[in-house]
């Protein structure tokens, strides 16, 4: 995996905004880093569905994620100039 454009942001909890390159040269674009209460997670693409509720367009193993959220976190750290190590 492959982190791609990513921009800084500090809108509420939005840290920044990027997309994805798989192995496979499939992009996935609108991904976000978001600061929780308890820490750092991602945000994927989703649309709002009939019944009021977000639904993910993108679906990953919890494995898959938290290798995600770490290289997230390495390429944030490098363009913020922080050290977080949630």
């Amino acid at each position: 995996m492959k982190i791609d454009r990513m921009s800084l942001e500090e809108h509420k909890s939005i840290r920044a905004k990027f997309n994805l390159i798989t192995e496979e040269n499939i992009e996935i674009k609108f991904l976000k880093l978001i600061e929780g209460k308890n820490g750092y997670f991602l945000s994927f693409p989703s649309y709002k569905g009939s019944d009021n509720k977000y639904h993910d367009y993108v679906y990953m193993s919890k494995e898959m994620k938290d290798d995600l959220l770490e290289l997230v976190k390495v390429e944030y750290s490098k363009l913020s100039g922080s050290s977080d190590d949630d």
